[in-house]
């Protein structure tokens, strides 16, 4: 059963590929431009707790959060990314700072809470979104394309109300 919602646990959601992937991009910057541990083990560990406050399954009252995106990832903001609507999920990819994707033009305000659905489609069915279905994404290369499997379109049905900041 796809996992219809963002909360924390979806910043953890990650292929391992991906995770060492990361590392070792963390490892050469390190090596390449001498930047000291401390400032990878730090940067890690805000990049860390950011994440769960911004998959957290929370909507701030707009204004704060307006004001706090002009620096900030929110969740308003960054919960677009996991829209299944493909333009959306093309926006708000920065991680801590929102100028990046200001500066990358892949900012945008939204996203529409009532209407925003998450996940992709062309990836709904039990076998993908097992474990082992997970583990070998990345090297199925039909897998998301129409008519690649069983896909749940028809279900709709709205994501779980957000919890009001307190």
């Amino acid at each position: 059963m796809p996992h219809r919602f963002v909360d924390v646990t979806t910043a953890f959601r990650e292929h391992p590929g991906e995770t060492l992937w990361r590392i070792g991009w963390h490892i050469a910057g390190v090596l390449v431009f001498g930047t000291p541990a401390w400032v990878l083990v730090s940067y890690l560990t805000l990049s860390a707790l950011n994440a769960q406050f911004e998959h957290a399954n929370i909507r701030l009252p707009e204004r704060l959060d307006r004001w706090l995106r002009l620096v900030f990832v929110t969740p308003n903001m960054h919960k677009m990314h996991h829209s299944r609507h493909q333009p959306e999920t093309d926006a708000n990819y920065s991680n801590l700072l929102s100028i990046w994707d200001r500066l990358g033009g892949t900012y945008h305000r939204g996203p529409r809470f009532a209407e925003l659905r998450y996940g992709l489609d062309g990836f709904d069915d039990p076998e993908k979104q097992s474990l082992r279905g997970l583990l070998k994404m990345p090297f199925m290369r039909d897998w998301g394309r129409p008519g690649a499997g069983p896909d749940d379109k028809a279900d709709r049905s709205a994501p779980p109300p957000m919890l009001p900041w307190p």
